[in-house]
């Protein structure tokens, strides 16, 4: 049984936590019982870009990518593989993308083409301007043996084209990389089991209109079946909790608060 009890705290005030499923259930203690984390993933059932979409969602994407290409100048690079230059330009995008968001921790650097690159298969997509200036990218991890594709990290400019956006014409590129390089499944990172409070709930919901499905994780001493109790008064929190055909979507309107004590005096 995993024993870690995980408390998580937003200046300095204890928030929520994530409980040990089967020690929550022997000590009777109410909470959401679900996953503790999630991949999102997607198949690739499709045989051009966005064809999942509805006709007036796919055709305002690709009016935009139509748009910036054609009068904005801006080109579209799908590599086998990633140039140093390149990476080097998207990794000043991917931390400034993530200096805006208050749990961002961005462990790759400049350094870590020539220290790692070389150890695994990535390859990568870059939007350029009409400067040839990296706007937007992705590395992509490419797992060949088994045809999966992970797009865990991107960034980009937050530009707005047409009626869409550059973030749009990444996930189209994303698409199309899939059906370029023969990948039947991509991947898009891994997600605490939380949607509202250190995560947006938009994120889901971002990843869901491009049909990633979340699948739980909760099979090893990182990711485990948790039980998710709360310490404090939230409003409009999604997660994602166990039922009888796996998980499904669960909308919470305000939360229910546990005491700590409860907790901490087990």
């Amino acid at each position: 049984m995993f024993d870690r009890i995980e408390i998580f705290t937003m200046k300095k005030v204890p928030i929520y936590a994530f409980l040990p499923y089967e020690w929550a259930i022997e000590n009777n203690i109410s909470g959401i019982a679900g996953p503790r984390n999630l991949m999102w993933e997607k198949k690739v059932t499709f045989s051009s870009a966005l064809e999942y979409m509805s006709p007036s969602s796919s055709k305002k994407i690709f009016k935009a990518r139509e748009f910036a290409e054609k009068e904005l100048g801006y080109t579209f690079h799908l590599n086998e593989g990633m140039e140093k230059e390149d990476y080097v330009a998207w990794v000043q995008l991917y931390r400034k993308n993530l200096g805006k968001k208050e749990f961002g921790v961005a462990w790759i650097s400049e350094d870590w083409y020539d220290r790692e690159q070389h150890k695994v298969q990535y390859g990568s997509i870059f939007i350029k301007d009409n400067k040839g200036k990296v706007i937007a990218g992705v590395m992509m991890n490419k797992k060949t043996l088994i045809k999966m594709v992970s797009c865990d990290f991107r960034a980009h400019e937050y530009i707005k084209i047409k009626d869409s956006s550059l973030s749009a014409l990444l996930e189209m590129c994303i698409d199309e990389y899939a059906l370029k390089y023969g990948f039947n499944t991509i991947t898009r990172g891994t997600d605490e089991n939380i949607y509202g409070i250190r995560i947006s709930k938009g994120l889901a919901d971002f990843k869901k209109s491009y049909h990633f499905v979340p699948h739980p994780l909760d099979a090893s001493a990182s990711y485990y079946k948790r039980v998710l109790v709360f310490f404090e008064k939230f409003t409009n929190i999604m997660t994602f909790e166990y039922s009888d055909s796996g998980i499904v979507e669960r909308l919470i309107s305000e939360t229910t608060i546990t005491p700590l004590t409860e907790i901490l005096d087990l």
